[in-house]
């Protein structure tokens, strides 16, 4: 969930997620937002055969609904400063699997 722009990192969510698709038909990635990179993220999940397993539905309404819905988060991001969508999704108690970027939440600090 997030802007569907290049530091969101969502080329690498989907080439992860291509790879476990096979082995783990029950699942599916949803990616809600709106951005520049829409048009490629499009036409990566076309190249890669997984219409009907990846989903990019835009912006949300009610984002409690989605969370709710969902049994995982993944956050892809480069960078983050404080992760408002990771937040949300952990009090909405679910797992949540996040990038190691050089800022919050896995970032190294000297």
């Amino acid at each position: 969930m997030g802007r569907l722009g290049p530091k969101k990192n969502y080329e690498v969510l989907l080439d992860v997620f291509s790879q476990l698709a096979q082995s783990h038909r029950d699942w599916d990635l949803v990616i809600l937002g709106e951005g520049s990179e829409r048009p490629t993220l499009e036409s990566k999940v076309k190249s890669a055969k997984l219409d009907g397993r990846v989903f990019l539905p835009g912006r949300a309404g009610n984002v409690g609904e989605w969370y709710e819905r969902a049994d995982l988060y993944v956050m892809s991001s480069h960078f983050e400063g404080f992760p408002n969508t990771l937040a949300e999704a952990m009090a909405h108690g679910m797992p949540a699997v996040a990038f190691d970027c050089d800022t919050w939440p896995t970032g190294h600090h000297s």
